[in-house]
């Protein structure tokens, strides 16, 4: 089996310290294996572009485009990591800013009945420092009986 050890790279070069939330919390929180978790938080840091342990943040674009018949005419809730939470309008935009960089989970809740996500739901995307991530969602709708 193929294994990476990155305990060498965080011991022997402090310019590559991760952001402050830490390698041990990325694993945990995240739900992901710590050699990803430490890739990610190398490339959140900057490699070196500033002082040890600092990283810009990031922001996260939400996409929605809703399709068939009957839309939802209350909107949605774009919900981050579970905390972050905006309503949005059906066909819309929204984008959550200053955001560490690290991954993060993007669900689409407050779906009308007759409606469904197209997508993987919830999906997770990476934030890098100082960039926009996109994340996209098509909700589909259905006429419901009678109408």
């Amino acid at each position: 089996m193929f294994s990476l050890d990155f305990s060498e790279v965080f011991e022997n070069h402090d310019e590559l310290s991760p952001p402050k939330h830490g390698l041990a919390m990325c694993g945990l929180q995240r739900g992901i294996g710590v050699p990803f978790c430490a890739m990610l938080m190398l490339l959140g840091s900057g490699c070196g572009d500033g002082p040890a342990g600092f990283s810009n943040p990031g922001s996260i674009e939400v996409l929605i485009q809703s399709y068939g018949e009957m839309w939802d005419p209350n909107g949605y809730q774009v919900v981050i990591d579970g905390s972050l939470t905006r309503s949005v309008e059906i066909n819309s935009t929204t984008e959550f800013g200053g955001l560490p960089p690290g991954a993060y989970s993007i669900e689409i809740t407050g779906v009308a009945s007759n409606c469904i996500v197209a997508e993987e739901n919830p999906v997770t995307v990476l934030v890098i420092s100082d960039k926009k991530t996109i994340g996209s969602f098509g909700v589909q709708c259905f006429a419901t009986f009678g109408s």
